[in-house]
């Protein structure tokens, strides 16, 4: 009995090796753009479609990383709090 393989969702990147000045060259061109975007767009013209991609934005509400290092931090000193105190009445 065979075992049915599922096609891959994306098809296999496509690759070609430059040469550092033929990438500075790209990079200088692209001014800004991915270098993927900046090829995809030469290849194929204004009207290609642009990949979707993870939203890479940064997070809007920086309290959201902040609150649960300092609660980690408080939790970390609350354990040390007993023995602190009953150190100084030794």
């Amino acid at each position: 009995m065979t075992r049915q393989t599922k096609p891959p969702k994306y098809p296999s990147p496509i690759s070609i090796r430059i040469t550092l000045e033929e990438r500075n060259a790209l990079e200088k061109q692209a001014a800004g753009v991915t270098l993927s975007t900046y090829i995809r767009s030469r290849l194929f013209g204004e009207g290609f479609s642009a990949r979707r991609t993870r939203n890479r934005a940064p997070v809007k509400d920086e309290k959201a990383f902040i609150l649960p290092a300092q609660g980690k931090i408080l939790a970390e000193s609350d354990h040390h709090l007993p023995s602190a105190s009953t150190a100084g009445l030794r």
